[in-house]
């Protein structure tokens, strides 16, 4: 692949390359499928071009937060959650026409969730930690995206549109062996809800980007919303129905976002080299967009930091990001017309790799 001159300096956009539009919040706030990259890596391909690319993300979550207090009593109690994610996703996207392409994303997860049990209190230690893993395929999407004007008309900014289908290809009720909340009675369970690597639910990824050159630098914008119509998926979440809460023991099919904004440009003494700086905020609604929002859900955001420093050379592009988490809110959950607070983990870190590599098809 060769790099035209005035695209290098939109390649600081990208902390994925690679990805569909669906947002993957931090901890225990649900989310499986890597997060998308900026517009202006280049991303837009001719007619017989292929791009075949691998994404990773990882971060370990144990601070837990009620709203955007710090829990810090977990830690003193030693009863802490410990989330460790990791998720891959495989990409093809072929170019349909100058300014349309189509992408496939086959997510795949190896996540891992514990928590002592019994979990202990301010006069009883805690137990041993009970581990829980969740992983397999993810949920496929397939993702159509326009230009607004033509990419290579060599224009200092443009915008593009993406919209498509997620189907429930991931399992949403993978199991463990566990004991229960004391410790014992050990029996298969269903694993916590954020490490199910799929949820139960068809979807439909929405995105908007948007880049401006502003001298030797470049602003971007991405915006990325998947909606998750159904209510809930029908897989038991382990939690006791009440009667202000009825539905609060099956899982939700929540919706997930997220937005950057940042700024970056091209390394000169580097060819190929560029580097950008981002506002990263990404989670899951209380409620969704379109449909109810019933069952069980862990609600809340994360905004982060997000430096990114992008490579292209030989045909492959490289980019590794680590966002830095700055603020997090663990909004209350809203289930049959009941607002319950709650805690969930956030991680203070993240690192996300990618790689693409370029094709021309006969």
């Amino acid at each position: 692949m060769t790099i035209r001159p005035f695209l290098i300096p939109l390649l600081v956009g990208s902390a994925l390359a690679l990805s569909t539009e669906a947002a993957h919040a931090q901890g225990c706030i649900v989310g499986r499928q890597c997060t998308p990259g900026a517009i202006g890596r280049g991303n837009f391909l001719m007619p017989k071009e292929l791009e075949l690319g691998f994404s990773y993300r990882t971060f370990r979550a144990t601070d837990h937060y009620n709203g955007t207090v710090l829990q810090v009593q977990r830690q003193t109690l030693q009863n802490y959650v410990i989330n460790r994610q990791n998720i891959f996703d495989l990409v093809a996207t072929s170019g349909l026409n100058q300014r349309t392409n189509l992408s496939v994303d086959i997510p795949i997860t190896n996540s891992g969730w514990s928590i002592p049990r019994p979990i202990g209190s301010a006069t009883t230690p805690p137990g041993l930690r009970s581990q829980q893993n969740g992983s397999g395929l993810g949920d496929i999407s397939v993702v159509w995206k326009t230009w607004l004007k033509d990419p290579q008309a060599q224009g200092t900014s443009n915008v593009t549109f993406g919209v498509g289908i997620k189907a429930p290809t991931g399992r949403a009720n993978e199991t463990n062996i566990l004991p229960d909340s004391n410790g014992a009675n050990f029996q298969k369970r269903v694993v916590d809800q954020s490490i199910q690597p799929g949820d139960g639910g068809w979807g439909v990824p929405t995105s908007i980007e948007a880049y401006k050159n502003v001298g030797k630098a470049t602003v971007f914008f991405t915006g990325n919303y998947l909606i998750n119509p159904r209510d809930t998926n029908g897989v038991s979440s382990g939690r006791t129905p009440t009667a202000a809460a009825p539905s609060i023991n099956v899982f939700s099919v929540p919706d997930q976002y997220l937005y950057r904004l940042g700024v970056g440009a091209a390394i000169s003494k580097v060819p190929g080299m560029s580097a950008s700086l981002a506002w990263r905020k990404e989670g899951v609604p209380a409620k969704d967009l379109i449909g109810k929002s019933h069952g069980f859900r862990r609600p809340g955001y994360s905004t982060s930091i997000e430096p990114t420093i992008s490579y292209a050379a030989s045909g492959t592009m490289y980019n590794l990001s680590v966002p830095i988490t700055i603020t997090r809110n663990r909004i209350p959950t809203v289930s049959d017309g009941v607002s319950v607070a709650g805690d969930s983990t956030f991680a203070r870190n993240q690192v996300i790799l990618n790689i693409a590599r370029r094709i021309s098809l006969p």
